[in-house]
């Protein structure tokens, strides 16, 4: 977990729905990052980026195809502090 600016980023799906549920914070985005493997198949690793629900204004940012550090971004619903182990 890091923390910058008002910003935590971490990679635990049970520590973001903690922070989540008990700690008022709020989901800004999800990172997913494209990770090839040995047999050529890709896998994803998810980073959820939080942001203090009372000092930052949450947007939902559009899903973009690729950028140039190869992540992908996925658009968070700003209402709702319901997490899924999807």
């Amino acid at each position: 977990m890091t923390f910058d600016e008002g910003v935590i980023r971490t990679v635990s799906p049970i520590r973001a729905w903690y922070l989540t549920k008990f700690r008022g914070l709020r989901v800004r985005a999800v990172r997913v990052t494209p990770i090839p493997t040995i047999m050529g198949m890709m896998t994803y690793s998810r980073c959820w980026v939080l942001v203090d629900a009372t000092k930052v204004a949450v947007q939902a940012q559009v899903a973009a195809k690729e950028s140039s550090s190869a992540e992908l971004y996925v658009a968070a619903v700003p209402t709702s502090t319901h997490m899924s182990a999807a």
